[in-house]
């Protein structure tokens, strides 16, 4: 490919090629995590690498805001190298000098042998970097319990359950492990989101990675270890479930861009697990330039499938740095690959951004157990067959927290939304269904032709439900009676809420109640309203025991929140002050 004379005009001095056992792009990831007090995101570094007959040229740019903390304004380009991989540890090499940072040793073991004698620049051969190299960590020690005794420090006392978790997944080459904390133990160390480490070949080693780049990120070096891990570990920087960032599961043997593969049907064949019966035609891939005067472009893909669940925005190739020529169908390729980084390394698609940060934990508490404001249209089941209306819902919360098993407590109709509840404990799950006590508010909207007397029908109405009604039980050949602990009108500020005015006929109007229980399901609910006169159009469930979606934050169909261990507390009472059935 012809290369413009502007890549030789490089005014940053270019020092020599770190030894082949440096890694100049995990030192500067280390610098910038540590200048900016956090985990890098998504697009706080970005490498570019191009061919150039002769060879490889990378380019390193930053984010608005590590540039500005960094103090370099514009795009590094670093000397010519063999391979995209050295160039791309050329490019970073470049940006260190500039800020007077020498890389750190590397412990990964390179293929071939390599040459003690001094080390030679891709561009002139000059030498070496003379400045004495610090010793890599030992294959022997052990961040987590580093880890564990920084944050005893910190807090001033003993580490209980729920204050340092490590949760690990199986990629399918190895195991990757997330690092969450409590909210006391994130606010004492300043760490605000779950941590992902390297991939490992085991679980162990996988939550020592984790930890290791929550040290990382502190400025902590692990303690020597007497126990032989199996394996071996890497040191490679932290990335956060926040934003997407890089890192986790890698797409390619080393996690960066490879020309030759075919991102876009892996993109297909990955979201085919998640969607079955899912094809090429239902990802839409756009192009644009990437600037008023460049030949180059820009791919974008959206994945209606995850738009509809969620707030889940278009995959974005990034914008080519200046002098390189990026094509349609390079860029879409482009584009693919950053959804399969969102996919993959931490960002859940089908959750909103808001659900990650600082996760509400139950602090000693056994199980874990989720809030989620159910959308309209979603079947109420874990299956993932499309017969059956599945798919959506287990995908969903499959994504909450991959490798741990959660089932649903209650449910809700599809068409009905509102609070549900899924947990790790199927004891928890078994006690609430088969609970009489714990209340319920359902909110139900019943159209009444508009020459009705409104506010003598919403009187009658809720008479008629406090004074209850004998009605078949929702799963037995039985009667049984039913009544409301409470039924009124929605106030004015309730009614904007859950969508429950939607779909109103123009000579009708909707009236929407408020009817509490504390027996049953919706299925009860529907048949007290149908036997009162008034059957309901439109269902949404507010709250359980005393658990309300707007107390939870929940304002949106799609999101989900961990409960406090305070609310699993107050949800294990109210089960234990009802009735079992």
């Amino acid at each position: 490919m012809k290369r413009s004379a502007s890549w030789a005009k490089v005014e940053v001095p270019q020092k020599a090629v770190a030894a082949v056992n440096s890694n100049p792009k995990e030192t500067l990831t280390h610098v910038g995590q540590k200048r900016l007090c956090r985990g890098l995101l998504k697009g706080d570094l970005v490498y570019t690498t191009v061919e150039t007959g002769s060879g490889y040229i990378a380019t390193c740019s930053f984010s608005q805001e590590l540039s500005s903390t960094l103090n370099i304004h514009e795009a590094i380009i670093g000397a010519v190298a063999p391979t995209k991989k050295a160039a791309e540890h050329n490019a970073a090499s470049t940006v260190l000098s500039m800020l007077g940072v020498e890389s750190e040793p590397n412990t990964k073991r390179t293929k071939g042998p390599t040459n003690s004698a001094t080390a030679q620049s891709f561009v002139g051969g000059a030498p070496k970097l003379q400045a004495p190299q610090k010793a890599a960590a030992a294959v022997n020690s052990v961040p987590k319990e580093t880890l564990a005794h920084t944050a005893q420090k910190r807090c001033g006392r003993g580490l209980v359950k729920g204050d340092v978790v490590y949760t690990t997944m199986e990629t399918g080459s190895g195991y990757v492990a997330t690092c969450s904390f409590s909210e006391e133990v994130s606010g004492t160390l300043g760490i605000y989101e779950a941590i992902i480490g390297a991939e490992a070949p085991t679980k162990k080693a996988a939550e020592q990675d984790a930890a290791s780049s929550v040290l990382s990120l502190l400025g902590i070096e692990s303690e020597p270890n007497t126990k032989q891990i199996k394996g071996p570990t890497s040191s490679a920087p932290a990335q956060s479930f926040v934003g997407g960032a890089h890192g986790g599961i890698a797409i390619t043997d080393d996690g960066e861009f490879d020309g030759t593969e075919d991102y876009k049907g892996l993109l297909l064949r990955q979201l085919q697990t998640l969607f079955s019966g899912l094809s090429e035609t239902d990802l839409i891939y756009t192009t644009q330039p990437s600037g008023p005067a460049s030949a180059s472009w820009q791919g974008c893909v959206q994945i209606p499938c995850l738009e509809e669940m969620s707030t889940y925005k278009p995959s974005w190739s990034p914008v080519p740095s200046s002098g390189e020529i990026v094509s349609k169908k390079k860029s879409m390729q482009f584009s693919a690959f950053a959804a399969l980084r969102t996919l993959s390394t931490g960002l859940r698609p089908i959750l909103p951004p808001q659900s990650h940060v600082v996760p509400r934990r139950a602090k000693n508490s056994p199980c874990q157990v989720f809030a989620l404001f159910k959308p309209r249209g979603m079947t109420t089941t874990m299956s993932t067959d499309p017969l059956k209306g599945g798919r959506d819902m287990a995908a969903w919360i499959n994504s909450i927290m991959p490798g741990l098993k959660l089932c649903i407590i209650g449910g809700l109709d599809k068409f009905a939304s509102g609070l549900l509840l899924v947990t790790s404990d199927g004891h928890l799950a078994q006690d609430m269904a088969a609970c009489h006590g714990c209340e319920k508010e359902y909110w139900c909207g019943v159209d009444v032709a508009s020459d009705v007397d409104a506010d003598a029908l919403v009187s009658d109405t809720c008479s008629l439900l406090l004074g209850g009604f004998e009605i078949d039980h929702p799963h037995k050949e039985i009667k049984m009676f039913a009544s409301a602990k409470e039924a009124r009108q929605l106030l004015p500020e309730e009614q904007a809420h859950a969508g429950l005015g939607e779909g109103a006929g123009a000579q009708d109007q909707r009236l929407l109640f408020s009817v509490t229980v504390d027996i049953g399901s919706f299925q009860t609910v529907k048949r007290m309203m149908d036997a009162a006169g008034a059957p309901p159009v439109t269902q949404h469930l507010e709250r359980i025991g005393s658990l309300r979606l707007a107390d939870l934050q929940l304002r949106k169909p799609g999101t989900h929140i961990e409960l406090s261990g305070e609310d699993v507390e107050l949800l294990r009472s109210s089960c234990a002050s009802g009735q079992v059935a």
